[in-house]
């Protein structure tokens, strides 16, 4: 896109680049947790480890630090300033993947497109599951934020397999930086992901000491892996731009129309 283009769009368009958007989506959680964690454990101290069964605690989860007063109220506002640009985020891998269709051979082309609406499908459950789960703390409704919390972690580690999968379609594949490091990412949570259950159960079946400090420190892992996932992609599609607006046309047509009345 050429200087005059970018000058022309920008009177009619809102013109975002792709590592803005990734790095202001993901950036805003990862310090706003950080931010959650050091002011809770300075206004609460060992009561923010507390465990209901009073097994000995060494770490607070996230649930935790985001869900005492006033960080609960931080913490969501954090969420709904990320919110925004995390949609953004998944219309622009949406658009991406779409218009690398052309890259797959015709006979793999219906296949996938299909795996690619549901991804979208599944990147947008991860999203909502997430905004549920931290709208509602745990110390307001348990159960509900325990589904979610277990539906954002299905939903999260299926899109990264399901985004791996279709770039690995893509005949350009060998060219990007990104997967290189995404894989590994997904091999890190699900690692995490298993020691983290394994760590819930028998902290909740035996009130083991130390079980939940395991499941915590998971928790803090596998946000971290899952903040680089989404971010490398910045070192493939650092040229990459989202438009948002009405085209130049239909533009000048409502313009007409108001000069006419």
């Amino acid at each position: 896109m050429t200087e005059l283009e970018m000058v022309h769009l920008s009177s009619h368009h809102i013109i975002i680049s792709f590592p803005h958007l990734a790095l202001s989506a993901f950036f805003t959680t990862f310090l706003g947790c950080t931010l959650c964690l050091i002011s809770a454990y300075i206004m609460y101290g060992r009561r923010i480890c507390d465990t209901d069964c009073g097994a000995y605690n060494i770490w607070p989860s996230i649930s935790a630090v985001t869900g005492v007063i006033p960080q609960r109220y931080f913490w969501r506002a954090c969420v709904a300033f990320w919110l925004f640009p995390r949609l953004l985020l998944v219309a622009a891998y949406n658009s991406f993947f779409a218009k690398s269709t052309f890259q797959v051979s015709k006979s793999s082309q219906a296949n996938y497109s299909r795996l690619r609406r549901v991804a979208l499908c599944v990147h947008i459950l991860e999203v909502v599951s997430f905004v549920g789960g931290n709208f509602i703390a745990n110390k307001e409704n348990y159960p509900y934020h325990e589904k979610c919390f277990i539906v954002y972690t299905a939903a999260s580690e299926t899109y990264m397999l399901l985004h791996l999968l279709l770039i690995w379609k893509v005949s350009a594949r060998n060219s990007l930086r990104a997967p290189r490091i995404q894989w590994r990412c997904l091999k890190i949570v699900i690692a995490c992901t298993t020691i983290l259950f394994t760590a819930f159960i028998l902290h909740r079946k035996t009130c083991l000491n130390y079980a939940f400090s395991v499941f915590s420190l998971m928790e803090y892992l596998i946000a971290l892996t899952h903040t680089i996932f989404h971010s490398s992609s910045v070192l493939d599609f650092s040229e990459e731009v989202l438009v948002l607006g009405v085209p130049v046309d239909s533009h000048k047509s409502c313009l007409m129309k108001e000069h006419k009345g």
